[in-house]
């Protein structure tokens, strides 16, 4: 408790000085306090823990699992993958960052407002495999052309992307279909996840 005391006082102090910034970096502010709250999850297990419906800035409870905010599971999907996302028990203590995708992942986005942008929170672990050649990330959203988020190294990435004026003003489901070039396989034994890069969090601005 202690740890996660002193990482929760770094937190508040975080956004009070932010807070007291220009105007101009309000958006920033916002993108800090969740990048941040990721960061946490990392180094405090309790932090992390079992959650109820109160929002969190890196995970929401749905439907008893993790998935990152915004992005639509049907109730009947209770555990393991859903189209490409790979999903964490709800109840889990773990301190792992929700949530894995695959090297093909095609997801549904919530869409309640018009909207100018689709901002997507990304995690590249630092491991072997991402150290060597940077991550690409494909995003095609609904019908526009497909948007390149390209020279992805480990750390936290934080990407902005247009919406054409038709996807702009519709509201509804939204698909994705994300891709990477580099896939990642933890685990030697036949049959092991191949996984693209960590999302936590995609939603419109």
């Amino acid at each position: 408790m202690p740890v996660l005391g002193a990482g929760l006082r770094a937190f508040r102090v975080a956004r009070w000085k932010i807070s007291i910034s220009t105007k101009n970096r309000k958006d920033l502010s916002t993108r800090f306090v969740r990048l941040l709250a990721a960061s946490l999850c990392l180094g405090m297990t309790s932090a992390c823990g079992p959650r109820d419906q109160k929002y969190n800035p890196s995970h929401f409870v749905v439907h008893g699992m993790l998935v990152p905010p915004d992005v639509i599971v049907p109730s009947r999907v209770q555990s393991g993958q859903y189209k490409g996302l790979y999903l964490l028990p709800g109840e889990s203590s773990s301190a792992e960052i929700c949530c894995w995708i695959a090297s093909v992942a095609i997801l549904n986005v919530k869409k309640t407002h018009p909207a100018k942008y689709l901002r997507i929170n990304t995690y590249i672990p630092d491991v072997k495999a991402f150290r060597t050649h940077t991550q690409t990330l494909r995003v095609k959203i609904a019908g526009m052309p497909a948007d390149l988020v390209s020279r992805l190294t480990p750390g936290f990435h934080d990407s902005l992307l247009p919406l054409s004026r038709s996807v702009s003003l519709a509201k509804g489901p939204v698909q994705l279909r994300l891709s990477t070039t580099i896939q990642y396989v933890p685990a030697s034994s036949p049959g092991a996840p191949r996984y693209g890069l960590l999302l936590l969090s995609a939603y419109f601005q």
